[in-house]
């Protein structure tokens, strides 16, 4: 019975649907526990990991995902266990991206590059497209877009050449954001547009809503607001409906900065409130500081000094305490008051 439920999470995480995936893998666990079954206790460890760091319960996942590649059984995790790739690749990678989407730098690229390590020492292209991907978006969220963009070009590179196109299906989209963001936005709204493309083919959902935004926030960089409202209001509805609830605050976020552009001073304030809110009942710092510094400029352009002197104050305090370095460059050349 844990077994078949293991395999029955293993099925709903893989088409986002989220509350049977994580029923089914809480009874494995009970299972797992009362049988001591080392193997099961893993695999459910892992689909309860990646299944609450989709829907934006991050301290949650990081509970269970360093159950499985710290815990006392971390040596089973190494094992394939039914699963495309060995948990402890998968998990450090989504480790990760939970402390990023959390402002915990540090911790995130720890496990980002032991994911990275790992599939090296395992020469599989498929984990090495996993790991370095997810590596990239991890150094995209901080800011560091020169240094993502070499990891995800060579995640797409090694994915193409072998065939792994589940994986390259994210690889482009982190490709497609850092383009967007060093200057090269029709090129990264290229990269975006194929990947989601794809997935829209093959029917894969888990983080679509993200990859959504991502295209969107690309589209915003080009000046082409109106499909960027579209695409973020699409990210923002399927995030609702999956259950996705990081990605529909970062949407939300989008939504603001699109409204602001658009002079909805009104309408980004709305937008900008409720991801703040979202943002802090999930734990996302990065997210908030983002918000501070869509308000700074919305109260530059309309001339409020002290408003502006305010928020940027907090976005950049945020963006020093977690080594966003870039945003705070973006910062500096977006929000100056109106004489």
């Amino acid at each position: 019975m844990g077994r078949a439920s293991a395999t029955l999470a293993s099925c709903a995480g893989a088409h986002a649907n989220y509350d049977a995936a994580i029923a089914y893998a809480r009874f494995a666990l009970d299972v797992a526990d009362e049988v001591d079954d080392a193997e099961l206790r893993i695999a459910a460890s892992h689909l309860l990991g990646v299944c609450l760091e989709a829907r934006g319960e991050y301290g949650s996942a990081v509970r269970f995902l360093e159950a499985v590649v710290d815990g006392n059984h971390a040596d089973v995790a190494h094992r394939r266990l039914g699963l495309v790739l060995p948990p402890y690749i998968f998990d450090n990678g989504f480790l990760g991206i939970a402390h990023g989407f959390t402002g915990r730098f540090a911790a995130a690229k720890g496990h980002s590059l032991r994911a990275v390590r790992t599939a090296d020492e395992y020469d599989h292209p498929g984990a090495q497209t996993f790991a370095y991907t997810l590596y990239a978006s991890l150094l995209a969220m901080q800011g560091e877009f020169d240094e993502a963009g070499v990891w995800a070009e060579r995640a797409v590179t090694l994915g193409e050449r072998n065939g792994v196109f589940a994986f390259v299906s994210s690889a482009r989209v982190v490709l497609g954001w850092v383009c967007a963001w060093t200057g090269r936005v029709a090129e990264g709204i290229e990269y975006l547009e194929q990947a989601i493309a794809f997935e829209e083919q093959v029917g894969l959902k888990m983080h679509a809503p993200t990859h959504y935004e991502r295209l969107g926030e690309a589209l915003m960089l080009g000046g082409d607001l109106q499909r960027a409202r579209e695409i973020a209001l699409k990210a923002c509805t399927l995030a609702e409906e999956l259950g996705e609830q990081g990605s529909r605050a970062e949407a939300l976020r989008l939504l603001g900065d699109v409204a602001r552009a658009a002079g909805d001073h009104a309408g980004a304030s709305e937008h900008y409130d409720t991801a703040e809110r979202m943002a802090r009942e999930l734990g996302m710092s990065p997210l908030i500081a983002h918000v501070y510094a869509g308000r700074a400029a919305l109260a530059a352009t309309a001339g409020h000094d002290a408003e502006w002197r305010r928020h940027s104050e907090q976005a950049r305090m945020m963006y020093d305490e977690m080594g966003m370095r870039f945003w705070i460059s973006t910062l500096d050349r977006a929000v100056t008051p109106s004489p």
